[in-house]
C-alpha cells in the first residue's frame, strides 16, 4: 500500500533558502509552527503555509527596522505599523 507523501514541507523549505542555515530564523519558524499546531491549524493546508510566510515576513520586517521586542509589542498594542512606529523612535 502506497502512502501519499505531502510535498508541501519540502517545497516550502526549498523556497526558503534560509531554512536550516539561519539558526535564529529557523528556530523562529519552528516556534510559529508550534503555535499553529497548538491552535489546531492543520500543517497539511495551504493556509498553514500562508500564515507561516506571514510570520516570517513580520520577522524579516522587525529585523530590518531594528525594534526591540518591547517596541514591537507597544506598536502592536496601539495598532501602529512597525515601519511607522520605527519613525517615532
Amino acid at each position: 500500500m502506497k502512502r501519499n507523501i505531502d510535498k508541501k514541507p519540502n517545497n516550502w523549505a526549498k523556497k526558503n533558502k534560509w531554512f536550516g542555515s539561519d539558526r535564529k530564523k529557523t528556530c523562529y519558524a519552528f516556534e510559529m509552527h508550534n503555535l499553529l499546531i497548538n491552535n489546531e491549524i492543520d500543517p497539511a493546508t495551504k493556509s498553514y503555509y500562508k500564515i507561516i510566510d506571514g510570520f516570517m515576513s513580520h520577522y524579516d520586517e522587525t529585523k530590518r527596522i531594528k525594534l526591540t521586542p518591547s517596541q514591537v509589542a507597544i506598536a502592536k498594542k496601539l495598532g501602529v505599523p512597525l515601519k511607522e512606529w520605527a519613525g517615532y523612535r
